[in-house]
Formats: C-alpha cells, structure tokens, sequence
C-alpha cells in the first residue's frame, strides 16, 4: 500500500536551537536529528523520500488563530 509518497521537514539548526538554555533540554529530549535519520532510512525503504526544506515562511497562523 502506498499511502505517502514524501515526507517534508523544516531544515532546523538544531545546534544552534540548542543554545537556546530555555529550549535545550526539550530539544534533545525529542531527539529531532534522531527521529528525521530514522524517517528518511525508513521512507528509503518503502521507496518514498524526505524532503528538509528552508524553515523560513513555513508557520502560519490558521483562520481560528487570528483575533
């Protein structure tokens, strides 16, 4: 069964988010490097791919959101 064909995301800095001491330990807690290595060495095997692309302009607020 073909369900997903790719898999898109954002090209972080994690290294850099890392600095962050606000954000550090909850960034390497969810081991983000880890879990976009283990996606892409799966999708490879399902023939699909994983795609990072350039964060910049990817958040939106949804319709809801705005006030």
């Amino acid at each position: 069964m073909d369900r997903f064909g790719t898999i898109v995301f954002e090209d972080l800095n994690i290294t850099n988010m890392q600095k962050n001491h606000h954000l550090a330990k909850s960034i390497a807690d969810v081991a983000w490097n880890q879990f976009i290595t283990i996606t892409e060495s799966k999708t490879e095997e399902a023939g699909s791919c994983v795609i990072l692309v350039n964060p910049r302009n990817t958040s939106q607020q949804c319709s809801r959101c705005v006030v």
